[in-house]
């Protein structure tokens, strides 16, 4: 159960107005209104199984932003007031699904670590890709 009052006051969402909803199992909670609908992409991975595969977890993680930014395209046709959302805030969540063995902390931050510089390149590829679209118009 979340509490309205905590809720708002921990939210980055602050300057947006009061957040009176959350998903269904209560670890999204996000500003919604009249006007605009909040928008989540979600993500998970399995950190065990690319630690013991050896797969280029960076790689992964631009698959998954990629397919994100496919899919926010998609919703905002499709989905009622959800344009505005994904176009000013972008959010996205991509963690990792706790395991029964467990993952040492050096590993797992630098998962974290390799993650975080991969979304940072995929975002800044995406704004490169973008300003070459604008050119050649």
């Amino acid at each position: 159960m979340l509490f309205k009052d905590s809720c708002n006051r921990k939210s980055n969402q602050q300057n947006l107005g009061t957040i009176k909803s959350s998903n269904l199992c209560t670890e999204i909670i996000e500003y919604t209104s009249p006007t605009e609908a909040a928008v989540c992409n979600l993500a998970d991975i399995a950190l065990p199984q690319y630690v013991r595969e050896k797969d280029n977890i960076s790689q992964l993680k631009k698959k998954i932003l990629y397919n994100v930014k496919k899919s926010s395209d998609l919703l905002k046709t499709t989905v009622f007031n959800s344009q505005l959302d994904l176009q000013l805030l972008k959010k996205l969540r991509v963690s990792t699904r706790p395991q029964k063995a467990p993952v040492k902390a050096t590993v797992k931050n630098l998962a974290f670590t390799t993650t975080y510089y991969a979304e940072c390149y995929s975002i800044i590829e995406s704004l490169y890709q973008a300003a070459d679209l604008c050119e050649n118009v």
